[in-house]
């Protein structure tokens, strides 16, 4: 249905091309009725079985970023217009307010205490796109357009465009157009992420039973990907959520690596502010948007062996090593070889970013001629043919990037230009 003021309209044409789907396709392709060519039926066959299946609900980084870029003009456009009181209510700053709303919405006037600007943020984002267009879908927003992703084109299986592979942590608090290019940053466009609100069907049981946590589907999720990525902002707030922590318990526990990425490496701020808060996290503590949340996660916490206490000691220590290896990516991408090479050999050796890339991955990529020889001097060159989790050498990944002086001198120092990728 077209939007009651100003808005976007789903689902027709102009969707359908932005982002690469049929729209008339998706009701029958998550039915499983979809009447087509056997080809893209075959593909599509077990969309419906991927609707109780937590780890099928991912989208691709590329396709988050499509998402930002459809919705961008109006989701800024709509913060700018409302505010946000004290009972949560948007504010409309107009009157008569021309934008289609689909939050409870007062005048100015009518607002209660005092009224802060409106963030363009995950609660926005969920309220204004995901919950209307997935409504009466039974499925969220992710396996919704990766339905009818696969339904428009071939050679789009489950296991490339839905299988999570990074379960993304987070705060819905945040800026929107924080959280998708600190995400781009750390990870490769064709990476499969879970991120609960694109996951999850919003018009469902969304808390799940904190109980058993086998049925949770946030946990399910977390039990199949290969790593964990905590994102945060100059708030830190990660650090102050139930859930936030609980994700990193469960991390711990299941033995998945477990990394931060932030917006900007370089904000000396923002460090500070982390590190402050991961010094001082405490579940007890932290906030959750459903009291009974907090409360079902609190019991999970005091069941941990050695209680809160205990659970509180090894989240901090987690994050902490988490947050070194984030340092040492900042270092790599910023060309401090002094602070890498102190480092020394064996965890220059060690070390990799969640795409799986050495040190000298980074400063090949970012072109840092003089740190990159430097760095693989003291790793006796081991790192000239070190395969990504792509199986990207630093000469392959410079090359892509553009890196012209870096690739020169990978090349001069014996790097394979015939190396393959996995």
């Amino acid at each position: 249905d077209a939007p009651e003021g100003i808005g976007l309209q789903a689902f027709d044409r102009n969707f359908d091309e932005h982002f690469e789907v049929r729209s008339e396709r998706i009701a029958a392709a998550l039915a499983g009725t979809l009447d087509c060519d056997d080809e893209t039926a075959q593909r599509c066959r077990l969309l419906p079985a991927c609707k109780s299946d937590p780890p099928f609900w991912g989208l691709r980084v590329a396709l988050l970023r499509s998402f930002l870029d459809f919705v961008y003009q109006d989701l800024r456009g709509y913060a700018a217009a409302h505010g946000i009181d004290r009972q949560y209510r948007h504010v409309c700053f107009s009157e008569p307010c021309l934008w289609c709303h689909s939050s409870t919405k007062v005048a100015h006037k009518e607002a209660t205490g005092e009224v802060q600007q409106l963030v363009p943020n995950m609660r926005v984002v969920v309220d204004r796109y995901v919950r209307p267009w997935t409504k009466g879908r039974g499925a969220g927003l992710s396996l919704v357009l990766n339905a009818g992703h696969m339904a428009a084109l071939p050679f789009r299986t489950l296991d490339r465009v839905c299988k999570a592979t990074v379960f993304i942590s987070h705060c819905w608090n945040e800026s929107f157009f924080d959280f998708v290019p600190t995400l781009e940053k750390a990870l490769d466009p064709m990476t499969v992420v879970w991120i609960c609100s694109f996951g999850i069907w919003q018009h469902g049981d969304i808390g799940g039973a904190l109980h058993d946590l086998e049925s949770c589907p946030f946990a399910k999720a977390m039990h199949s990907v290969d790593n964990i990525l905590a994102v945060t902002d100059s708030s830190a707030e990660v650090f102050d959520r139930c859930w936030c922590v609980l994700e990193a318990e469960l991390a711990r526990h299941w033995r998945k690596p477990y990394d931060i990425s932030l917006p900007n490496d370089d904000d000396a701020t923002l460090w500070e502010n982390v590190f402050g808060k991961l010094g001082h996290m405490d579940v007890g503590e932290c906030h959750a948007t459903m009291p009974e949340d907090k409360e079902a996660i609190l019991t999970f916490a005091s069941k941990h062996d050695g209680g809160v206490q205990a659970l509180n000691c090894q989240v901090r220590a987690l994050a902490g090593a988490a947050l070194d290896r984030a340092r040492h990516q900042r270092a790599a991408a910023s060309g401090d070889a002094t602070e890498l090479l102190e480092l020394g050999a064996d965890k220059l050796m060690r070390w990799r970013n969640i795409r799986g890339r050495t040190v000298s991955h980074v400063l090949a990529v970012h072109s840092h001629v003089l740190a990159l020889r430097r760095v693989l001097e003291a790793v006796d060159w081991a790192h000239l043919e070190a395969g990504d989790a792509f199986g990207q050498t630093p000469l392959s990944v410079a090359a892509e990037a553009g890196a012209l002086a870096s690739v020169s001198l990978l090349i001069a120092c014996g790097a394979k230009v015939n190396a393959p990728d996995r």
